[in-house]
């Protein structure tokens, strides 16, 4: 079964289903825990809540939190889960200046920085650039397929 993921969701399935969703600026991330068949993803629009408690799954620093710990009540344990991440276009060129509010970049640091504190490696990545993608999450295998939109 393919259950899609809309911005700021968050959720997560059992072998062998997939989790799919589109990127743009916004960065997905995939935790696997191969040993449990279970998987989460998590569509993350902006860098910080700034104490906005009510879409967790929206904001790197309260989304990653949240995935896992949805991940950790079905039974999987932190030192099972990997991280792949993928996303943080620059959708919109600023030619001439810099891009002080490239909203991809902060949400890529965000990301990887809520993973750190947590403690999950990110085993594979796919970030940055100019074009939105689409990512297709195979929970039997664990593998992510990426699809670049033109």
């Amino acid at each position: 079964m393919q259950h899609n993921v809309r911005i700021a969701e968050i959720k997560i399935a059992k072998r062998p289903d997939e989790l799919v969703c589109i990127l743009g600026s916004c960065v997905g991330v995939c935790l696997w825990d191969p040993n449990n068949g279970l998987g989460g993803l998590v569509h993350i629009m902006m860098p910080e809540s700034n104490e906005d408690k009510r879409e967790k799954g929206k904001y790197a620093d309260t989304g990653v939190k949240a995935l896992v710990e949805k991940m950790e009540i079905k039974g999987s344990r932190l030192s099972d889960i990997v991280a792949k991440i993928y996303g943080g276009a620059s959708m919109f060129s600023m030619t001439g200046k810099k891009n002080t509010l490239n909203i991809g970049e902060r949400n890529i640091e965000a990301v990887k920085k809520s993973l750190k504190e947590i403690g999950i490696p990110v085993v594979h990545e796919e970030l940055g650039g100019t074009t939105g993608r689409k990512i297709i999450f195979n929970l039997d295998t664990g593998k992510v397929e990426v699809r670049q939109l033109k």
